[in-house]
Formats: C-alpha cells, sequence, structure tokens
C-alpha cells in the first residue's frame, strides 16, 4: 500500500489476491457478470477494515446512480418563521437518514421556475418543496426524472408525494373555542386567498361561524399575508374603519406572525389583550411562546411533516435505485412515481390570549 495516501480498491485488490473489480463489487456495489464467492467476499471486507478503506462517495454515486442527496427548494426574504420550522425538521429527518442536503433558496417561484427544474440535473437524488406555487407543468418536469416531495403545495402535483396539515380543522377549531369562550363578533385575519392555506383557514373559520348560526359580515375579514407586518398593517385598518365599540371581541389570526403583528398594534392603541380582543394564531412558532402573554394557537407538525415528506424520498430514491440495478435499461420505469397525499392532523394549543366572556 502507498504510504500518505488514502487506501484504493486496488491496494485491497493487491491485498487480497483478486482483481479491482471483484472488490469494487463488495465494496460498491458495482453491476458485474462475475460472481464473488462467500469466501472471497468475506476476505474483501476483512482486508478493507485492516487497511481502513474508505469507499469514494463520488465513485460509488456514479455506480449506484445515486448522491445520497436531498434538494431543498425554499423561498427566502420572506420575514415568516414558517419557513425555519420547516427546514429544522426537513434537515433533522435528512440527518437521521444519513442524507446530504443542497438548498435552492428563491425569491420568487415563477421567477426562479426554470432553476429548480435545472436543480434536478444530476445533483441530488430528489428534491423537496416547501410551500410551492410552481404551475402543475413546471413540476410534471420534474416527477419525470427525480422523485419530487411538497409540503403544504398550493396544488396536489401529479407524480409527487403532497405534504399536508389539516388546516381546515384546525381553523374550524380554533374559531369553535372561540365560540365556546362565548365570543359572538369574531373577525378573520386570513392569509392569500390564492394560496391552499389561505383558503383552507379561511374555510375551516367559516364553517365554525356556520355551524353556530353566526353572522359573517365582510367587514371582519381581513385578507393579508402571513407576516408580522402583513398583521401590523390590517390592525391599523381595522382600528381605521371602528370606533372602540365597534371592535370584535375576538380575532382568529392566519398565523402566529399576523397574531403577533395584530397584538403589537393594539397595544400601540391601549387595546388590552385578551381583555379587550381575544386572539388566536396559527402555527404554533417560537413567537406564541414568547409574547406576553402568550398566543393561544393551532400547533402545525412541522417536524412530524419534514419526516414523513423526506422519508417517502428516500424510500422512493432506494426502490428506483434498485430497479435500475435489476433492469439498467429501463430508466423510465424507474423514474416513474404515483401521486400521494398525506394529511396530518394539527392540536389547539391553549395558552394566554382568549378570555371568556
Amino acid at each position: 500500500m502507498r504510504r500518505g495516501n488514502a487506501t484504493t480498491l486496488s491496494d485491497v485488490a493487491r491485498e487480497v489476491g483478486v482483481t479491482p473489480m471483484a472488490v469494487s463489487v463488495v465494496l460498491n456495489g458495482t453491476q458485474s457478470q462475475s460472481r464473488v464467492s462467500d469466501a472471497t467476499r468475506v476476505r474483501i471486507l476483512e482486508v478493507a477494515k485492516r487497511l481502513q478503506y474508505r469507499p469514494n462517495g463520488m465513485a460509488r454515486g456514479l455506480v449506484q446512480r445515486k448522491v445520497d442527496t436531498i434538494g431543498i427548494v425554499s423561498p427566502v426574504g420572506t420575514g415568516n418563521l414558517y419557513w425555519h420550522e420547516i427546514l429544522d425538521g426537513v434537515l433533522l429527518a435528512s440527518s437521521r437518514h444519513r442524507q446530504n442536503t443542497s438548498i435552492l433558496p428563491v425569491t420568487g417561484w415563477e421567477e426562479n421556475a426554470e432553476a429548480i427544474v435545472d436543480f434536478g440535473d444530476g445533483r441530488i437524488d430528489s428534491v423537496l418543496l416547501v410551500s410551492p406555487l410552481l404551475e402543475p407543468n413546471i413540476v410534471a418536469r420534474l416527477t419525470s426524472h427525480i422523485p419530487v416531495a411538497t409540503i403544504h403545495p398550493n396544488y396536489e402535483y401529479e407524480g409527487a408525494f403532497n405534504v399536508y396539515s389539516n388546516e381546515n380543522d384546525g381553523a374550524y377549531e380554533a374559531t369553535k373555542y372561540l365560540i365556546s369562550q362565548g365570543h359572538r363578533d369574531i373577525a378573520h385575519f386570513g392569509g392569500p386567498q390564492d394560496w391552499s392555506g389561505g383558503r383552507e383557514r379561511m374555510l375551516g373559520y367559516l364553517r365554525a361561524m356556520k355551524e353556530a348560526g353566526l353572522e359573517i359580515r365582510p367587514h371582519r375579514l381581513f385578507h393579508t399575508g402571513f407576516s408580522m407586518m402583513d398583521g401590523r398593517a390590517r390592525a391599523y385598518d381595522m382600528i381605521r374603519s371602528c370606533s372602540t365599540t365597534e371592535l370584535p371581541t375576538a380575532i382568529f389570526c392566519g398565523s402566529d406572525g399576523v397574531a403577533f403583528g395584530v397584538m403589537q398594534v393594539l397595544a400601540e392603541a391601549g387595546i388590552a389583550v385578551p381583555d379587550q380582543i381575544s386572539i388566536i394564531g396559527f402555527d404554533d412558532n417560537m413567537l406564541s411562546q414568547i409574547t406576553m402573554p402568550q398566543i393561544t394557537t393551532v400547533r402545525q407538525p412541522f417536524e412530524a411533516m419534514a419526516k414523513v415528506a423526506v422519508e417517502s424520498l428516500v424510500t422512493e430514491v432506494a426502490n428506483q435505485s434498485a430497479k435500475r440495478r435489476s433492469d439498467p435499461v429501463d430508466d423510465a420505469e424507474a423514474a416513474t412515481q404515483q401521486t400521494r397525499k398525506i394529511v396530518l392532523p394539527v392540536d389547539l394549543v391553549v395558552r394566554e390570549t382568549v378570555r371568556r366572556i
């Protein structure tokens, strides 16, 4: 063995008395017409261990046609802690499966569509899209040759693993809880209605209000984004349009960021939470626990969603790799993936921002 250099396949082969191809078959899973006996396989493994042979990840990836890397596409610059919660869960799940991660940050989905498609050009085994707002035909270009998972997609993308939380039920339970505490005049600071999350949370709110026989007043519906600044802007709008006696007794906010922004503006206006207005958020990110008072909210299972998405991709990559090894010619069949919709439950977390009236 050469001193000062890492042990190579040839070093192991020379020590065992076999060809480098035989060693590669055992250590890297290389396909070969030659059969390696059980005794030789044991000998190769013993020598490789003694010589401290470490497989070359790049070379093994070329052989197995996978690089143990999950690509993550996520927006940046939104000011929304949701992205951080999801990414934390994805990185944790990837680490548990010994997967590397490569992150492609995007400032907008459609304007970065071609870069996203190019991301699946061989540098990653699979791709995870976090809350994508891509047209289905763009995602179809990815699913045609690489496993794809999404978290909170705007569409149920064909050929992908689509992971959701039950946002409709979460919004329903949040609004129902406010009603159970005696509130009848409940405003909703809803998310963007062209996003599935915003729509589902609005529908859950409306369902609870209708079920209770409560009037749904158009001037109590404020469409906004999901950030703290969005919450502040809509809270200013509400206060400008209402006298103190006309304010709602409760607000169901589409996110914790929105709830936090609303609480800031109410505090600036001298309106106490929850004594004068009760607040419920959505997400259960770190903001909900560091505010004074702490925010009653709907907990999304961020870590569990990330875990399901990552495990789905790892399993699919392994299945496709096995298919390619058994039939290297039929790559198209190996690349197919069934569409799956996975919906995880949410929980209401009662803290300090709701008062019984």
